[in-house]
């Protein structure tokens, strides 16, 4: 009996040690098979991605019975330069072997070159690779810390970066065809200016492109874009308005003296055409009212008809480096008062150029001189004089405006203004002299304007002299008598 218990203890001692090595090894086989499974699945990843035209990278990969986990992805579109994702983290759920969700957390979308150069490679590559119908149509991602980037080159630092992107769609699509997507970005940089939020409206066509910059939906947006492919050429387009200065200079910083200006609206818009053919210059127009603003001028021209707002209107063509443009058949319209001449500005940097300007107009004397007659004789009189400026007064005011600045240093811009004064009476015969009629009766409004201008009267007179007076009593009388 004790040699059969012995035997027994023997024998279970040997179970115990038979059932730690089959659990060592059943784990290590777990191990290996896994380690195993990891490195099949990366690569079965890396290949599916190379068939749909991605070309991925993966830095590490764990694998479970209902988790797919990756580590610092890196996805470049086949034969697309300039695109690039990063992934930080992505996990996808699995359930019989098939995908059920998929959750990434960190996003960066890199973009680098021109962006139409960019639009033109994306839409080539999708035509590479059309989507394979399946009805095994793997979830919709959910990502979160969206970080988007473009710049220049990648010498350069990103010219635009938005951080914290989210995307939904738009209940009111921008046209019947076509794909409609918010973006909302919690910070975005734009060169040197900041803005928090930012909200764009997208809506996107295979031959053209139209933002919304300000809202998540296409009503009552004040700032609006896009692009159009056009034969041979890219047009782009911009359209503005209203847009309040005051606010928009809150958030940049600068400060205007002239506080008409500041509280002033614009309006406006640009079209430009980019030819496919490199060795053809970037052409387009430009437009900007300012409403509520008129140049600076002096008192005498009150009476001016200068209107209500100024407008700006240009043609320009730039080089295909970018580097500089001339501005033709410039225009400044107030009212009656006009300019019009050319400029040229070169690049500095992004978001800087220096500009050279000169614009030529005139002022008709007959305007001027009812301008000044209102201002000088009151509205009755200078009414008269107005209605009659034509048949006394010929010639013109030629105005020349010069201007030298810089993007960079805007309160040390140098205006140089030149005026020709070029005005004479007509000569007139005693008809001509008859047929002007007689001028109104004198009224209040004329002598207080006539007051105005008259020199001081006491300033006039000469000084009041000064005459000492003799004393009142003899001199004897005035000394002290003697006690």
């Amino acid at each position: 009996m004790p040699a059969a218990l012995a035997s027994s203890r023997v024998w279970l001692k040997w179970a115990a040690v038979i059932v730690v090595v089959g659990l060592t090894l059943a784990a290590a086989a777990v191990f290996v098979v896994l380690s195993n499974v990891s490195n099949w699945a990366k690569q079965k990843i890396i290949d599916t991605a190379k068939d749909q035209g991605v070309v991925l990278q993966l830095s590490e990969v764990d694998v479970s019975f209902t988790l797919l986990r990756l580590r610092d992805a890196r996805a470049q579109l086949e034969g697309v330069d300039g695109i690039t994702a990063y992934l930080k983290d992505v996990d996808v759920g699995i359930t019989g072997f098939k995908p059920n969700s998929i959750q990434v957390q960190g996003l960066i979308v890199q973009t680098v070159g021109p962006p139409l150069a960019l639009r033109r490679a994306f839409l080539s590559w999708q035509d590479r690779h059309e989507p394979a119908a399946s009805l095994n149509v793997p979830p919709k991602p959910q990502i979160k810390n969206i970080k988007i980037t473009w710049q220049e080159t990648l010498g350069t630092p990103p010219f635009l970066q938005l951080e914290d992107v989210t995307l939904s769609a738009i209940e009111q699509p921008y046209r019947p065809i076509g794909q409609d997507i918010a973006l909302r970005a919690e910070r975005a940089q734009v060169g040197s200016f900041s803005l928090a939020p930012l909200l764009l409206a997208l809506h996107n066509e295979a031959d053209s492109i139209e933002i919304g910059l300000g809202a998540n939906r296409w009503e009552g947006l004040t700032v609006r874009g896009g692009w159009m492919n056009r034969p041979g050429a890219d047009e782009l387009h911009v359209s503005f308005g209203p847009v309040e200065l005051a606010p928009w200079l809150a958030k940049t910083g600068l400060l205007i003296k002239d506080r008409s200006l500041a509280a002033a609206s614009l309006y406006g818009g640009l079209s430009a055409l980019i030819p496919r053919n490199e060795q053809l210059p970037y052409q387009g127009n430009l437009a900007v009212d300012v409403q509520g603003w008129t140049p600076p001028h002096p008192e005498e021209l009150q009476g001016f008809p200068f209107g209500n707002s100024t407008k700006f209107e240009t043609s320009f063509e730039i080089d295909r480096a970018l580097t500089s443009a001339m501005f033709t058949k410039t225009r400044i319209t107030s009212g009656e008062f006009r300019l019009k001449g050319q400029a040229i500005a070169r690049r500095n940097s992004l978001l800087s150029a220096s500009v050279q300007g000169e614009l030529k107009g005139h002022i008709p004397c007959t305007a001027l001189a009812g301008a000044v007659a209102e201002s000088k004789l009151g509205k009755a009189y200078g009414a008269w004089v107005g209605s009659h400026a034509g048949q006394i007064v010929q010639g013109n005011v030629e105005i020349t405006l010069q201007v030298n600045a810089d993007s960079r240093f805007v309160s040390q811009a140098k205006v140089v203004k030149q005026i020709g004064v070029g005005c004479g009476l007509r000569p007139l015969t005693v008809r001509d002299l008859l047929s002007l009629g007689l001028p109104p009766v004198p009224d209040a409004d004329l002598l207080t304007h006539i007051g105005q201008d008259l020199p001081h009267l006491g300033a006039l007179l000469p000084p009041v002299p000064s005459i000492r007076l003799p004393d009142l009593l003899p001199p004897d009388l005035m000394k002290p008598r003697a006690h």
